[in-house]
Formats: C-alpha cells, structure tokens, sequence
C-alpha cells in the first residue's frame, strides 16, 4: 500500500482545482467589467457636472461684469452730483451774502 493517492485521484483532484480556478477567473472577469462601467458612468456623470458648474462660472463672471459696470456708472454719477452740489453750496453762500444781516 502506497501513502501517496493513485495516480487517477491527483489527477482528478488537478482538475477541480482547475475547474475552481478557471470559475474564479471568470467571476473576477465579470467583476471587473462590472467596475469598469461603473467607473467610466461615473466619470461621465462627473464630466458633466463640471462642464455644468463651467457654465455656471461664466454667467457668474458675466453678471460681475455687469455689477462692476453699475458700479463704475454709479460712482461717475455721485461725482457729477458732488460737484453740482459743490455749485449749489457756492451759490447759497453768495446769495446769504448778498441779504441784508439781520441784527
């Protein structure tokens, strides 16, 4: 009697081992198809809302631009109605001069 198993038992043994292995394979096969299409949905997904959030960004700057512009108009303004009230302050000044004191 031998201790080693017969020659059809290792072999047949191999060839679960194999079978195993082969099935294994292709699970992990699947499995990484599976992250590859999750992955690349999602970079697509991401993708787009990036180019959503760029979108965003430009009508951003364009209404800053806007609001810069306002802002440039309006202190153009105020500077006009300084020195118009700068004139009225002048004018009030030599119309009191020109009154009679009161005593």
């Amino acid at each position: 009697m031998s201790t080693h198993p017969h020659l059809e038992a290792r072999v047949n043994a191999q060839e679960r081992r194999q079978l195993n292995q082969d099935a294994r394979i292709e699970e992990l096969s699947a499995d990484i198809k599976d992250l590859s299409e999750g992955m690349e949905a999602s970079f697509k997904q991401i993708s787009a809302y990036l180019g959503k959030i760029e979108d965003q960004n430009a009508n951003i700057e364009t209404r800053l631009g806007n609001v810069e512009t306002d802002i440039a108009d309006i202190k153009t303004r105020l500077t006009t109605v300084e020195a118009r009230l700068g004139r009225l302050e002048t004018l009030l000044i030599q119309i009191l001069e020109r009154l009679p004191k009161a005593r």
